[in-house]
């Protein structure tokens, strides 16, 4: 996929992010195709190896999530026009799955810059245990605070930097509220033995 970045004119801000979607186990590689700076006509500037990135978030619903961030100011320059093109190292073998929520989509269309791209890599959820019965006594809560809407990811040291035993942590049973209502996360468990540890986390989205 190709993006093209324009620098608002209003707009100071360091950086700027855009979420989106892809292939379960893709590296996607970023290649700057062509930019100018600010005040200068040339199209065909040298860009810095920061100018734009993209970071693997986790997985909502079935969906795998990324966040580009482009960096238009560096040193003394400063990146009017940044277009830059994605390659995904797609797997041999797309599963799409046909479980959809109208709430998760519109999530989905809002937010991901490749949306109709990116539904072509949704994965077949797998069969997974029921989690055990909530014991009677109450689990103990943590507050999170968030700073603006968007994704946020716990990490396990997250949680091991508050005093938490992460062997006490139970991936199946995490629930995650908002004013005491339920809100779509996920729980990624890379090596399969139920507890946040490693390179773990819990990937939600979070409204300000």
């Amino acid at each position: 996929m190709t993006v093209e970045f324009r620098l608002p004119k209003s707009d100071q801000q360091v950086s700027f992010s855009q979420l989106i979607g892809t292939p379960v186990g893709s590296n996607p590689k970023v290649t700057v195709t062509s930019l100018k700076l600010v005040g200068s006509s040339d199209t065909n500037a040298t860009s810095s190896l920061t100018a734009v990135s993209v970071t693997p978030v986790g997985m909502i619903r079935d969906q795998h999530i990324a966040q580009i961030e482009v960096r238009p100011f560096h040193a003394s320059q400063i990146y009017e026009i940044l277009q830059f093109r994605i390659d995904f190292d797609s797997p041999s073998i797309i599963r799409i799955t046909d479980r959809k929520s109208p709430h998760f989509e519109d999530f989905f269309r809002s937010n991901l810059l490749n949306y109709y791209q990116a539904l072509n890599w949704r994965i077949v959820p797998q069969p997974i245990h029921a989690a055990p019965a909530r014991p009677s006594v109450e689990s103990p809560r943590y507050k999170v605070m968030i700073k603006k809407t968007g994704l946020y990811k716990i990490l396990p040291s997250d949680l091991s930097n508050i005093g938490i035993d992460l062997r006490t942590v139970d991936l199946r049973t995490i629930r995650i509220e908002n004013r005491g209502l339920k809100i779509g996360a996920h729980a990624i468990d890379q090596n399969h033995n139920g507890h946040l540890d490693g390179r773990d986390g819990i990937v939600f989205y979070a409204q300000k």
